[in-house]
């Protein structure tokens, strides 16, 4: 116990270390999302989605990699985009996606593991993505289409837009 003290500078000094490491690509990632944000490049991707039919679900996956929005923020995007007409399948793959990667992730992951390690993680979340807008596609002929899983009507127009 007397080496306490000790032990828990080296451990403060450790992760100072990894940070200092990491801190180039936080801030690059960080960058980047901001460019997206700044530019409203998400809402601009999001109108030109509902014009893709089936190839909305590549189109969302990627959109779901390249977006700077948590979890916690795909959720209401994803409603908005349900609520504006966005049919349930590109939804899904953007829902998966999002959360799984993003500019400052594959920023992050390639300073802490490597490259490789982020490509992995990239090429894992596309093809999640792709699996779950294709398969809830494939699953609308089994009952599982909005019509179907919403009870009322989904009111038209896009609540994100002001004005």
């Amino acid at each position: 116990m007397n080496d306490f003290p000790n032990m828990l500078l080296e451990l403060v000094n450790a992760i100072g270390e990894e940070f200092l490491y990491i801190l180039p690509y936080l801030v690059i990632g960080v960058l980047f999302e901001a460019i997206i944000r700044t530019l409203k490049w998400h809402v601009k991707i999001r109108k030109a989605l509902t014009r893709f039919g089936i190839l909305a679900i590549p189109a969302a996956t990627l959109l779901g990699v390249a977006s700077p929005l948590c979890a916690c923020a795909t959720l209401p995007l994803v409603i908005s985009l349900l609520v504006a007409g966005l049919p349930l399948a590109p939804a899904m793959a953007l829902l998966v996606t999002s959360p799984l990667m993003s500019p400052a992730s594959f920023t992050m992951l390639s300073g802490m593991l490597s490259v490789n390690w982020a490509l992995a993680v990239l090429v894992c979340a596309v093809l999640l993505g792709l699996f779950a807008g294709y398969m809830t596609h494939l699953l609308r002929k089994k009952g599982f289409a909005e019509e179907n899983i919403f009870r009322e009507a989904l009111p038209q127009g896009d609540f994100h837009e002001s004005g």
